[in-house]
């Protein structure tokens, strides 16, 4: 297997240490292995790394606010100038309320300490949608992105308001989606998410 080196001050392949080449990043021919300054490691590296679940998780029988489903990234990949994209299918049955739908950011997969980085209201006629939301980082912990507070579906329109939000981009990041029902006898269900962590660059 013949494997292409970006040097980094290396001269030869002895002088490299600590290379990841198992689990997501095995090697394969012609494979390059890129170094990350961030995390200190060569590894075989996409420029995408994503984390997904197409796990259906419903929420019923109750008006607290529930964590319904979530993904993982890894510390270091979340690189500055990079961008996170996270996607969310929900799907309802016959509703009688509305239902506030959050994603939040955290190191841990739990509500409590979590960032909120998105919201989306939806009416009691709406049976189905798509979350849509993408988070730019400007620098560490820095991101950018819209308003996590206002009501909105899919960032792709124009004129929403934008806002920030801190992130730890040097920890593992859950991605956290959460259903608050106004009906207790209302059922919603995050199909599946898919969250991408998407850079450039490797430092």
């Amino acid at each position: 297997m013949s494997v292409k080196i970006f040097q980094n001050g290396a001269s030869n392949i002895d002088q490299l240490t600590d290379v990841e080449i198992g689990g997501d990043f095995a090697l394969t021919n012609n494979d390059i292995l890129q170094y990350k300054a961030n995390s200190g490691l060569w590894i075989n590296s996409p420029t995408i790394y994503t984390a997904g679940t197409s796990t259906a998780i419903s929420v019923t029988g109750t008006t607290t606010e529930t964590i319904s489903n979530y993904v993982e990234i890894p510390a270091s990949f979340i690189e500055a100038e990079g961008t996170i994209r996270v996607r969310a299918r929900i799907g309802r049955g016959a509703s009688a309320g509305n239902v506030e739908v959050r994603i939040y950011a955290n190191e841990t997969n739990s509500l409590v300490g979590a960032t909120q980085i998105a919201f989306w209201l939806f009416t009691s006629a709406r049976t189905g949608g798509i979350i849509k939301r993408d988070f730019f980082c400007e620098s560490r912990g820095n991101f950018y992105c819209v308003d996590p507070t206002s009501s909105v579906g899919s960032d792709d329109g124009t004129g929403w308001a934008t806002g920030q939000v801190a992130i730890d981009n040097r920890a593992s990041q859950f991605i956290i989606v959460s259903v608050k029902q106004v009906v207790a006898g209302d059922t919603t269900t995050i199909q599946n998410i898919v969250a991408e962590a998407i850079w450039s660059q490797l430092e």
